[in-house]
């Protein structure tokens, strides 16, 4: 009973911002935020809070060049814990912000939704985000799908050469673009 009362309490405080004592900026959008709310599920945002803001009082954040729908899907998810988002590229947009306030449930969750969304058009794009931010998970379901478009096995060395392994990706796209246009024509 408790739980649920807190939860529609917490759901409650994202909607209306009553009690806000943080504002997040991004290029067009503000929201109303807690930081008490933040810095429950992030090191990154707790340090900011007793640090940074400590020395330079400001009642706001910065977060400029972020698309504002993911922001408000982030920080919504401090509240809820849940992730509302259709578009891959927001999804990957998502997961790296979640990486650099270092909200660790949050990428969890991502890196399932990404996995589970892993396809020809998305697969080198994922599994160069997994070796920027070492997700080792997510790297190998990448490589691994990446693998099982070529008629060959790929050698395990490619697995942390994500440069090279985007070559062959889109060479092998190319050929099966010529390939086909070949057989329509």
């Amino acid at each position: 009973m408790f739980l649920i009362a807190a939860l529609e309490g917490f759901k409650e405080l994202w909607t209306t911002g009553r009690l806000s004592d943080i504002t997040i900026v991004t290029d067009t959008e503000k929201f109303k935020v807690h930081k008490f709310a933040l810095a429950m599920q992030s090191s990154v945002f707790t340090s900011i809070f007793e640090n940074v803001m400590k020395d330079r009082p400001s009642d706001e954040i910065q977060m400029k060049n972020i698309d504002p729908e993911v922001a408000k899907t982030f920080l919504k998810f401090f509240y809820t814990g849940e992730v509302e988002i259709e578009e891959i590229s927001n999804l990957l947009e998502l997961f790296a912000l979640a990486a650099k306030f270092k909200v660790e449930t949050l990428m969890s969750i991502i890196e399932d939704m990404i996995i589970d969304d892993l396809n020809d058009d998305n697969a080198i794009e994922i599994y160069e985000l997994a070796c920027r931010f070492n997700c080792d998970g997510m790297k190998t379901s990448a490589f691994e799908f990446i693998q099982s478009m070529f008629d060959e096995p790929l050698k395990d060395e490619l697995m942390n050469q994500p440069e090279v392994l985007k070559e062959l990706v889109e060479a092998k796209q190319k050929i099966n673009s010529i390939l086909k246009k070949q057989k329509l024509g």
